[in-house]
């Protein structure tokens, strides 16, 4: 089933103002600072009912600004009635809301189903391997969340330059064949961090839309060929992810950090393997179908 990641932009630094909210039982759900609202924001900048997230006569999700005298922006482009994708990111005032077609959650997980609170504020105790990995001191920004063609679970500090692609000589190896052999790199630069295309053949996107050089911003959901990961800019995205893990709706598997020399030690991430494991992938699915079966044979 879809589902709405929220940010509520007024306490940056309270990790608790992120929400999961699914989209079920109704079809129109409405976003603003009215108690009325079904997704109430706490931020000056936003009107009493902002815009409306609806599901449209083909079936497809849809953004509808509601107030004359504000704006929205989907992917950084001021939009009404835009058909929403995978991965989309609406921003207004302070806040910003990030659309994903399907999403599994585990049984007890804390998620708002239709309506009413959606904070992430229930966490489960952790395996003492679970407590090591998130108090490890490579687990830090700015970094990557490999979601999906990549090892799941596995997040990634960057430093410095980093290449991926498909060649040995890239920093980081993507075993995917429609991943060029040097596809894109990642700068870490004062102001943040660039993701530029070096000419690959099928292109970069960022939350579905192509760019050849861009400033990536939290949660920004980047595709190369089949291989996708999720951008953490900062503290509180951390945070966040953090929660995530201990809720038990994702995988934390593997923590790392690549520092970009062209030809140094090249870290390998295979695009696919045979092995399931429950992940940010299986919470922001695409396929919802496949989120179905998986969560199925995960239950046997």
């Amino acid at each position: 089933m879809p589902a709405l990641l929220v940010r509520d932009g007024i306490n940056e630094d309270d990790p608790r103002d992120y929400h999961l909210f699914v989209l079920e039982g109704k079809d129109n759900y409405q976003i603003g600072r009215q108690e009325s609202c079904d997704i109430i924001l706490d931020d000056p900048q936003v009107a009493e009912v902002h815009l409306a997230v609806y599901l449209s006569a083909d079936e497809s999700w849809r953004v509808k600004l509601l107030s004359q005298e504000h704006k929205v922006f989907v992917n950084r482009k001021e939009v009404e009635g835009k058909r929403l994708r995978n991965g989309d990111k609406m921003e207004f005032g302070e806040s910003f809301v990030q659309f994903f077609e399907s999403t599994y959650l585990p049984k007890g997980s804390g998620g708002s189903r239709g309506s009413g609170s959606s904070r992430l504020e229930d966490e489960e105790e952790l395996s003492p391997l679970g407590d090591e990995l998130l108090n490890h001191p490579h687990f830090k920004t700015p970094g990557i969340y490999l979601t999906h063609g990549g090892i799941l679970g596995e997040y990634i500090h960057i430093q410095g330059r980093i290449l991926l692609g498909r060649s040995s000589q890239c920093t980081l190896v993507f075993r995917d064949v429609d991943v060029s052999r040097t596809h894109a790199s990642l700068e870490v630069e004062e102001d943040g961090v660039l993701i530029r295309d070096l000419a690959s053949r099928n292109g970069v996107f960022v939350n579905e839309q192509r760019c050849d050089e861009l400033k990536l911003q939290g949660f920004d959901l980047v595709r190369l060929g089949n291989t996708e990961f999720i951008f953490i800019e900062t503290e509180e995205n951390l945070e966040m992810l953090r929660r995530l893990v201990r809720r038990g709706s994702v995988l934390l598997r593997k923590i790392s950090t690549l520092s970009g020399e062209v030809g140094g030690a090249a870290m390998e991430v295979e695009a696919q393997g045979e092995e399931k494991q429950k992940s940010i992938a299986e919470v922001f699915k695409k396929d919802k179908e496949e989120v179905i079966q998986e969560g199925e044979k995960e239950n046997e």
